[in-house]
């Protein structure tokens, strides 16, 4: 629930588009920075497909969706890698941005704590 001191801002397309990084003429994947997102599950599978697909639009070169509990084939989306969490530490993976929840869901592995 937002907080009425909270400020929201509506942008214009024009507006949001100057918000991003400019693309070179030199640019492609590996300059463009590599994105991990740990979204999707067998409750809620498109939120990570969504949000992989937005990361790519966005434009991060190279985007890995690591969805929990659910198969996504990487034949019927072969604009990003997908990382199976039952083989792969999420931890290991290289990557600038993480994106951690969107359709995730709530189980032992999203209710850690380090702390």
């Amino acid at each position: 629930m937002e907080k009425a001191n909270d400020p929201v801002r509506i942008l214009k397309k024009s507006t949001a588009r100057k918000l991003l990084p400019a693309v070179g003429t030199h640019d492609n994947k590996a300059t463009r920075g590599r994105s991990l997102l740990l979204a999707g599950s067998a409750q809620y599978p498109g939120a990570g497909i969504l949000a992989a697909r937005g990361a790519l639009r966005m434009g991060s070169g190279y985007v890995m969706l690591a969805p929990q509990g659910v198969a996504v084939s990487s034949l019927e989306n072969p604009d990003f890698l997908v990382l199976d969490l039952k083989k792969n530490k999420w931890q290991d993976q290289k990557f600038d941005a993480l994106l951690c929840g969107p359709g995730f869901g709530v189980t032992p592995l999203t209710a850690e704590s380090d702390s």
